[in-house]
């Protein structure tokens, strides 16, 4: 997790206030929305300040990985398309469960991207699998909280671990989290070990594919597993 991280605290309640009273609203209200099947799952709304402001906390935690890797603070950035990094952020909405011990409010996985960076509501409910064991993250508001994700760990050669994670159900509160998710461009970018982490001693553990074709795979996988999109 990560305190003083620059985030206004006010913006980030504003963003848990409007997600709250939209997921409050009545199921034919929220699916006047909803994007078609046939439509791209990502929206269009702007979410302009908040994104400037994880766009700069972004940049400034990829810095800090690339030097833990000895190399300069701008790859990692630069590697994942610099300017052309695709930021996305979502809502996740976990309603009570009176019998929670028997669900999950999203399975256990591993993300996609690069770097997801996560805010939870007060609602504890974040757990990561580490030494064959589930533990739970206790939250402190307001921290924001840092998830590797598979393209990370690619890139480091797996010096970097993608986080496997899930998210638990609360018997009595509804649990909302708004994570972001910065990735390469689908169609552009080409990921895997760099150069400079590689060579004779140390060989690629990955191999290096156009984003989109991981990505494309990695929701094959899923499909066959009946897992949901992350």
């Amino acid at each position: 997790m990560v305190v003083n991280h620059g985030i206004p605290v006010k913006l980030m309640q504003q963003l848990q206030v409007v997600a709250k009273q939209f997921f409050e609203l009545p199921a034919a209200e929220k699916e006047a929305v909803a994007a078609k099947a046939d439509k791209d799952i990502e929206g269009e709304v702007n979410h302009e300040e908040y994104t400037k402001q994880v766009k700069k906390l972004m940049e400034k935690l990829l810095g800090w990985l690339s030097e833990g890797l000895g190399l300069p603070s701008e790859v990692l950035t630069q590697s994942i398309g610099g300017e052309t990094a695709e930021y996305v952020i979502r809502f996740n909405f976990y309603p009570p469960c009176p019998q929670s011990e028997f669900a999950l409010g999203a399975a256990e996985h591993t993300d996609i991207g690069a770097l997801t960076l996560l805010v939870p509501n007060e609602v504890q409910g974040l757990q990561a699998f580490k030494d064959e064991h589930w533990f739970d993250l206790d939250y402190i508001n307001p921290a924001v909280v840092v998830i590797i994700g598979d393209q990370l760990m690619r890139m480091s050669n797996g010096r970097y671990k993608s986080v496997r994670h899930r998210a638990t159900l609360d018997k009595a509160n509804m649990r909302i989290s708004w994570p972001v998710f910065v990735a390469p461009r689908h169609y552009v970018v080409v990921v895997g070990p760099l150069p400079e982490l590689t060579g004779d001693e140390n060989p690629p553990k990955f191999e290096s594919i156009v984003y989109k074709d991981y990505l494309l795979q990695k929701i094959r996988d899923w499909a066959l597993e009946d897992h949901p999109l992350y």
